[in-house]
């Protein structure tokens, strides 16, 4: 089929990939049509993110035990070779004088059992492997505990992935609490909130 320009601008009988290689630059690019793949490696692909701000989640029972939290947020990577950052804060407070809130982000694929990311910290002694420790027997009872962490996670899927975040409860007898001190009974004490946000970030 022959190239035609025709009077009202278009262009007919051009094949895909006619132009050639390099002859459509960035500058002829209109903005948001890169997507996907053809975005520079350290692009940002998609971005997915999760706000928890309910007061009502405790947890008790098992000493030092790992709970799942209802901070979850989910993200399917357009390329397995693509990593994912992945922002996570917990705010707790407990029940009594005693630790900080400590968590750990991990994963599920494709609806699977939820295992470790790449955040998880080494073996050291007898302590127990986390992300994020809380401060030892510091925590008073009118207080909340703020904790950030920040890591590259590297799935190695196109599969769905859940993120979520678990807390490390130290004491059973006494209640951790999510995003609230233990005391509620002045205006000083502060709620709080819990978040997860990821990113797909191009290779």
């Amino acid at each position: 089929m022959p190239v035609t320009i025709n009077g009202d601008g278009s262009i007919t009988g051009l094949s895909v990939g006619g132009l050639g290689s390099g002859v459509v630059n960035t500058a002829t690019l209109a903005d948001g049509a890169a997507v996907g793949s053809k975005l520079g490696a350290g692009s940002v692909i998609q971005t997915k993110s999760f706000l928890y701000t309910a007061t009502t989640q405790t947890y008790s029972g098992t000493n030092n035990v790992w709970n799942a939290t209802p901070i979850t947020v989910q993200i399917t990577p357009t390329s397995a070779s693509n990593k994912i950052l992945v922002m996570a804060n917990l705010t707790a407070g407990n029940a009594a004088v005693g630790e900080g809130a400590a968590f750990k982000v991990m994963r599920s694929v494709n609806g699977g059992s939820y295992a470790e990311t790449d955040s998880l910290g080494d073996a050291a002694g007898s302590i127990t492997r986390g992300a994020v420790g809380g401060l030892y027997d510091q925590n008073l009872t009118t207080h909340t505990d703020h904790r950030s962490h920040q890591f590259v996670d590297n799935p190695a899927t196109t599969l769905p992935i859940d993120y979520k975040i678990y807390c490390y409860l130290f004491d059973g007898s006494q209640q951790l609490l999510i995003n609230r001190p233990n005391t509620a009974t002045a205006g000083e004490h502060i709620t709080g909130s819990s978040s997860l946000v990821v990113m797909e970030i191009a290779s």
